[in-house]
C-alpha cells in the first residue's frame, strides 16, 4: 500500500493543494482502516493491506459495470478492468465476457482476438 503522503500527494496534484483535500484523504484512509481493509504499519503514515473482501461472480460483474461507468475511456480491456486500482480491496476471481454478456445487459462485450475482450456500457438507463 502507498504511504499516506503519496496518496495525499496524488490527490492534491489532481484536485489542488487545499487543507480540505488532505483532511478528506485522511478520512478515506482511516475508513479503510476502520473497515479492516488496511492496518497501520509500525511507521506512522504507512498502511498495509490487512485483508480483501471476498466476492462472487455476480458481485464482480457489478464492480466491472461500476468501473466502466466511472471511467471516461471506453471500451476497456478485461485485463485493465481486473487490474484497476478500484478493486484493490476486493478478492477477485477470473470472469469471462460470456458471463458478463449474459448477466449484465448494459455491458457490451467485443472479441478482438483470442483472449482479448473489450467491454463498454451500451446505455446509461
Amino acid at each position: 500500500m502507498k504511504p499516506t503522503v503519496w496518496v495525499a500527494g496524488e490527490i492534491k496534484e489532481h484536485y489542488g493543494d487545499r487543507e480540505t483535500i488532505s483532511r478528506f484523504a485522511r478520512y478515506v484512509i482511516q475508513s479503510f482502516v476502520a473497515w479492516g481493509i488496511l492496518k497501520d504499519a509500525s511507521i506512522k503514515g504507512i498502511y498495509i493491506q490487512a485483508r480483501k473482501i471476498p466476492t462472487n461472480q455476480q458481485q464482480i460483474a457489478i464492480l466491472t459495470e461500476s468501473i466502466l461507468l466511472s471511467t471516461p475511456e471506453s471500451p476497456l480491456a478485461l485485463k485493465n478492468v481486473m487490474e484497476s486500482a478500484s478493486l484493490f480491496a476486493f478478492e477477485t476471481s477470473p470472469i469471462t465476457g460470456d458471463y458478463l454478456q449474459k448477466n449484465c445487459p448494459r455491458i457490451n462485450v467485443n472479441q478482438f482476438g483470442p483472449g482479448e475482450e473489450m467491454f463498454c456500457i451500451t446505455s446509461y438507463l
